[in-house]
């Protein structure tokens, strides 16, 4: 099973619920991939529910800083709310249909790293 898998999972159970609620179902979440032996997809779990997990029809705009996010909503054509995210180190991404535009500096200084290091 992938980390995506368990997000959007938990992502459904979640909604609607108070915050004591959700306390309860992210406990008894974190049990259950525990105990199927999957606890190594949680860091890649709590990733992927930082990042958003788009449905169709659903949009976000995720940005390093809040300085960059007139910029960013005029890069990507879109006027939704801005997630700050400081992991991104600068850029934005846009997600839309399922489809990531990723312009951030931590992509470009990923793919750097993995080219040098092949």
């Amino acid at each position: 099973m992938q980390a995506r898998h368990y997000a959007q999972a938990l992502q459904e159970a979640l909604r609607g619920k108070t915050a004591a609620e959700q306390g309860k179902v992210v406990t008894a979440f974190v049990a259950r991939v525990k105990a199927h032996k999957h606890e190594k997809l949680l860091p890649g779990i709590l990733s992927t529910l930082r990042r958003g997990t788009s449905k169709r029809g659903e949009e976000s705009l995720v940005v390093a800083r809040q300085k960059d996010v007139v910029r960013a909503r005029k890069e990507a054509g879109t006027n939704v709310g801005a997630i700050i995210n400081p992991n991104l180190i600068g850029g934005w991404q846009h997600q839309k249909d399922g489809v990531l535009t990723d312009t951030s500096y931590k992509r470009s200084l990923v793919e750097l790293y993995r080219n040098i290091t092949k």
